[in-house]
């Protein structure tokens, strides 16, 4: 007498079966392109696939970028009240 599977093992199964087919999809489908993927293969081997070149850096110091510097807003002043000129 046969049991009736619950959750856990529909899914299992289920997901084993989606793998089978679509490996034999797969394996279709690779066959067609087998040609498209050699002729991209081969000319990326040809030209090269890496564009960008490094930049040569030539000189002996590293200088920091310069960075936003912002003003001084206090809060309060610091002294009670200015000092007086006395050359005036």
């Amino acid at each position: 007498m046969l049991r009736s599977l619950v959750g856990s093992e529909m899914c299992i199964r289920d997901r084993y079966q989606r793998r089978v087919r679509g490996l034999q999809e797969g394996e279709m489908a690779g066959k067609k392109d087998a040609g498209a993927k050699a002729s991209k293969v081969a000319k990326a081997i040809t030209k090269g696939s890496k564009t960008t070149s490094k930049k040569i850096r030539t000189g002996i110091k590293f200088h920091l970028p310069k960075t936003l510097q912002l003003p001084r807003h206090p809060k309060y002043p610091r002294k009670y009240r200015p000092r007086t000129n006395n050359l005036d």
